[in-house]
């Protein structure tokens, strides 16, 4: 399948884009069987025109609030973005900040917790490393505490499950969280206590 696309994207450039992805993101939605194989197809794309097709997959899939299947589906995705995913990282994180920080339903939780996951992994760069955490601060420092606590879950998170040396940044990390284990929400302080302990 991507050396067909490739093909056809040197061949005939955008238009490959154009008339191919819109098909497959309309099947993505699709409740049935054929949302598993657009997926699959579009991870075989991505994998060797990440650069091209992630810009516009990306908007369909962090539209707030991100469903379930979109998370799951960007998860996928993420995995195979390469260098194309730090234009990007803001945008996304911000998408899955914002929808956890409304969402109620335990299913869809759990899968922006793994896309989460898999977004964090995916992150394999100092420049991509530098956007995620400049970002992160910035949210532990917002006036909703629903954000700081969520920063914190993801710094936590991040701290936990990454294997980029992230030494840089600890200094900054421990001085922004002590400074939240003052803070007036409860959730705040054991979010960040968790964040400092990982």
């Amino acid at each position: 399948m991507h050396v067909a696309f490739d093909t056809l994207h040197q061949n005939v450039g955008a238009r490959a884009i154009d008339d191919i992805l819109p098909s497959l993101l309309n099947k993505l939605q699709s409740s049935d069987e054929s949302s598993a194989y657009a997926l699959s197809a579009l991870k075989e794309i991505m994998s060797v025109r990440s650069n091209v097709v992630f810009p516009v997959l990306i908007p369909t899939l962090i539209t707030v609030p991100i469903s379930a299947f979109n998370a799951c589906a960007l998860a996928s995705l993420v995995t195979v973005a390469g260098p194309a995913l730090n234009k990007r990282l803001t945008a996304i994180l911000e998408a899955l900040v914002e929808t956890l920080m409304t969402e109620q339903d335990p299913e869809t939780i759990e899968a922006l917790k793994a896309t989460t996951e898999a977004f964090l992994l995916s992150v394999d760069d100092e420049d991509g490393l530098h956007t995620l955490t400049v970002t992160l601060m910035e949210y532990a420092r917002d006036d909703d505490p629903a954000k700081r606590a969520i920063a914190c879950d993801i710094t936590a998170q991040f701290f936990n499950e990454s294997e980029l040396d992230a030494t840089y940044y600890v200094a900054d990390w421990i001085h922004l969280l002590m400074l939240l284990l003052d803070d007036p929400s409860e959730k705040v302080i054991e979010s960040a206590w968790n964040a400092l302990t990982a």
